[in-house]
């Protein structure tokens, strides 16, 4: 006789139905998950859909703040310059300041450079900000209009 091959047995009757039973559990289970999950990331993305935008700040603002960040970054500069030039400001120019900080605004203005004092400008937006040596940073023009 020949030898019998085991056949593939096609589930039927009732152990098809627990076997199907089985998976639709599964599929039931790992849909909830996911749903719960997309709930979770809807309610995480939309948790502050009612509330007003923050606040802008108004553009004079930001120009002032702008200009104000511009001379102080100067003044460090400059600053630095001095410390290399025997504490002299004199000789000072918004190109010899890159040497010390190459990022330095294009809209920073040397209004005056003395062996003893300085005063530095910046103008945005019609916004203006000054600090002068001996006076510190102060909201008016030291000579140079913007």
């Amino acid at each position: 006789m020949y030898p019998v091959r085991a056949r593939p047995v096609h589930q039927t009757g009732a152990a098809a139905d627990t076997a199907n039973v089985g998976r639709l559990r599964y599929l039931l289970a790992t849909t909830l998950v996911l749903a719960a999950v997309g709930v979770g990331v809807d309610h995480v993305l939309l948790a502050g859909a009612d509330q007003p935008p923050p606040p802008q700040i108004p553009w004079s603002k930001a120009a002032s703040l702008r200009a104000n960040a511009n001379v102080k970054a100067g003044a460090e500069a400059i600053e630095q310059y001095a410390a290399a030039h025997g504490n002299s400001y004199r000789g000072a120019t918004v190109a010899r300041l890159r040497r010390y900080d190459p990022q330095l605004d294009a809209g920073v203005h040397i209004a005056y450079a003395t062996a003893h004092g300085y005063c530095l400008e910046s103008g945005i937006g019609g916004a203006a900000a000054s600090e002068s040596v001996p006076f510190g940073l102060v909201q008016q023009s030291c000579g140079y209009a913007a």
